[in-house]
């Protein structure tokens, strides 16, 4: 993984399990499309509510235009996109023709545990457990509390993963798409502990 890539990642505070947590909205994306039997190009897209991106830019002692000019000053895409209702702050990255073993490291960067790709087979648990120990995710909740007292009106929360493979998938706890070679998930709580799963070949466990 490139170091601007990992910059925006920090930048971001892609712990993406945490997001949640402080009852703030957010919304992650991330596309995976195998490019060869050894490559492939993932997009990573965090976005945040107003009020967590005011929060996280309290915490980074700015404004929340200068917070935004940061991080598309470090690569990162930035639009608006309204989901489920709710307007977020979208910025995302973009890694090419990349090892599969790099798009391994980069989803573990953005949060995903136990992540394992190969031309045949994908595998990555969302793991909130995983939000416990990171420091970063209890000043994010500070900051935002500081926004608002009671934020459970406000709570949202949206997530996507799509993966796209060569051949045609054959087991998956996903939804396929009409060709069978695309698999997407989409989970709104994140407070709970989800296996994400695809083979090109019959799995029985």
């Amino acid at each position: 993984m490139n170091k601007k890539m990992k910059h925006v990642l920090l930048a971001l505070c892609v712990c993406i399990f945490g997001l949640m947590m402080t009852g703030c909205g957010s919304a992650i994306n991330t596309t995976v499309k195998l490019t060869s039997t050894t490559k492939a190009t993932c997009t990573i897209e965090q976005g945040y509510d107003d009020e967590m991106l005011d929060g996280l830019a309290s915490l980074s002692e700015m404004t929340k235009k200068e917070l935004i000019n940061e991080l598309k000053g470090s690569g990162a895409k930035y639009s608006k996109k309204k989901i489920d209702g709710v307007t977020y702050h979208m910025f995302s990255m973009t890694v090419k023709n990349k090892k599969l073993s790099d798009i391994e490291d980069l989803l573990s960067s953005a949060g995903y545990t136990n992540v394992c790709l190969t031309k045949d087979f994908f595998y990555a648990t969302l793991d909130p457990s995983t939000a416990s120990s990171n420091l970063t995710i209890a000043k994010l909740a500070d900051a935002a509390q500081l926004q608002k007292n009671d934020l459970t009106d406000s709570l949202s929360f949206y997530m996507n993963v799509k993966v796209s493979f060569k051949n045609k998938v054959k087991t998956t706890n996903g939804k396929l798409s009409n060709k069978s070679k695309t698999v997407s998930w989409t989970i709104r709580d994140a407070s709970k502990k989800k296996n994400f799963y695809a083979s090109t070949s019959k799995v029985t466990k």
